[in-house]
């Protein structure tokens, strides 16, 4: 993992695809990774953040497109 506090970043766009990022929420939160990404994208959306709000979002739609590709059709959350 890399040590964040040492790069020089300004938004999650610098650190990490979203495709990257939907493999990594995956590993670490399984069947919740949906979840686990739109949490992510309200609280950007909340704390008015709206470009890690857009990289979120886009974490979350690749989750969703990976889980509708899933032979057992997995549902998740939803985010509008």
């Amino acid at each position: 993992m890399v040590d964040v506090s040492s790069l020089n970043w300004s938004s999650f766009w610098d650190l990490a695809t979203p495709e990257q990022t939907a493999q990594e929420l995956t590993a670490l939160h399984g069947a919740e990774a949906s979840a686990a990404a739109a949490c992510c994208a309200l609280t950007a959306y909340s704390d008015g953040r709206e470009e890690d709000y857009r990289f979120w979002k886009a974490v979350f739609y690749e989750l969703q497109s990976r889980e509708r590709a899933q032979p057992d059709g997995a549902a998740g959350a939803s985010l509008n």
